[in-house]
Protein backbone atom coordinates (compact mmCIF):
# COMPACT_ATOMS: atom_id res chain seq x y z
CA UNK A 1 0.00 0.00 0.00
CA UNK A 2 2.72 2.31 0.86
CA UNK A 3 4.35 1.67 -2.61
CA UNK A 4 1.58 2.73 -4.27
CA UNK A 5 0.77 5.97 -2.95
CA UNK A 6 4.24 6.84 -2.90
CA UNK A 7 3.85 6.22 -6.96
CA UNK A 8 0.92 8.38 -6.89
CA UNK A 9 2.76 11.54 -5.18
CA UNK A 10 2.41 14.09 -2.39
CA UNK A 11 -1.38 15.02 -1.60
CA UNK A 12 -3.22 16.63 1.19
CA UNK A 13 -1.88 13.78 3.73
CA UNK A 14 1.36 13.19 2.46
CA UNK A 15 4.37 14.55 1.94
CA UNK A 16 7.48 13.49 1.24
CA UNK A 17 11.25 14.83 2.43
CA UNK A 18 14.08 13.70 0.08
CA UNK A 19 15.97 14.65 3.45
CA UNK A 20 15.47 15.56 6.72
CA UNK A 21 15.71 19.37 7.03
CA UNK A 22 18.56 20.54 8.65
CA UNK A 23 15.79 23.32 10.20
CA UNK A 24 13.08 21.66 12.12
CA UNK A 25 10.85 23.97 11.50
CA UNK A 26 10.29 22.82 7.78
CA UNK A 27 8.81 19.80 8.97
CA UNK A 28 7.17 20.42 11.91
CA UNK A 29 5.13 23.55 9.95
CA UNK A 30 3.97 20.28 8.68
CA UNK A 31 3.33 17.97 10.68
CA UNK A 32 1.24 20.61 12.73
CA UNK A 33 -0.75 21.63 9.49
CA UNK A 34 -2.07 17.33 9.56
CA UNK A 35 -2.66 17.82 12.99
CA UNK A 36 -4.94 20.83 12.32
CA UNK A 37 -6.52 18.76 9.55
CA UNK A 38 -7.12 15.50 8.73
CA UNK A 39 -3.82 14.33 9.64
CA UNK A 40 -1.07 13.03 7.61
CA UNK A 41 2.13 11.41 6.77
CA UNK A 42 5.76 12.99 5.97
CA UNK A 43 7.89 10.47 4.54
CA UNK A 44 11.56 10.69 4.13
CA UNK A 45 14.10 9.42 2.16
CA UNK A 46 11.86 10.21 -1.07
CA UNK A 47 11.90 13.26 -3.82
CA UNK A 48 8.94 15.00 -4.11
CA UNK A 49 9.40 16.33 -7.65
CA UNK A 50 9.38 12.36 -9.21
CA UNK A 51 8.37 10.21 -6.53
CA UNK A 52 11.54 8.23 -6.77
CA UNK A 53 12.51 6.21 -3.15
CA UNK A 54 16.58 7.49 -2.84
CA UNK A 55 16.03 6.33 0.77
CA UNK A 56 18.57 7.90 3.29
CA UNK A 57 21.92 7.98 3.93
CA UNK A 58 23.24 4.75 5.32
CA UNK A 59 25.84 6.59 7.38
CA UNK A 60 22.91 8.02 9.92
CA UNK A 61 22.42 6.37 12.64
CA UNK A 62 18.21 6.02 11.94
CA UNK A 63 17.52 6.21 15.80
CA UNK A 64 18.99 9.39 16.76
CA UNK A 65 16.97 10.81 13.91
CA UNK A 66 14.01 9.51 14.70
CA UNK A 67 14.20 10.36 17.93
CA UNK A 68 15.83 14.60 16.68
CA UNK A 69 12.42 14.64 15.08
CA UNK A 70 10.26 13.20 17.88
CA UNK A 71 12.06 15.64 20.02
CA UNK A 72 11.48 18.79 17.72
CA UNK A 73 7.88 17.87 17.15
CA UNK A 74 7.78 17.97 21.26
CA UNK A 75 9.25 21.07 21.50
CA UNK A 76 7.22 22.76 19.00
CA UNK A 77 3.72 21.04 19.85
CA UNK A 78 1.42 20.10 22.25
CA UNK A 79 1.23 16.17 22.73
CA UNK A 80 -2.77 16.32 21.66
CA UNK A 81 -1.70 18.16 18.23
CA UNK A 82 1.49 15.55 17.38
CA UNK A 83 -0.65 12.03 17.95
CA UNK A 84 -3.23 12.72 14.89
CA UNK A 85 0.48 12.70 12.44
CA UNK A 86 2.68 10.12 11.26
CA UNK A 87 6.30 10.63 9.65
CA UNK A 88 8.09 7.66 8.66
CA UNK A 89 11.93 6.96 7.78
Amino acid sequence: MLLQEIKQGESKILEFKEMLPSDSKKYVKTVIAFSNCLGGRIIIGVNNTNNEIVGIDPDLDVFTMMDNIANAIADNTSHQQSRRSKLRV
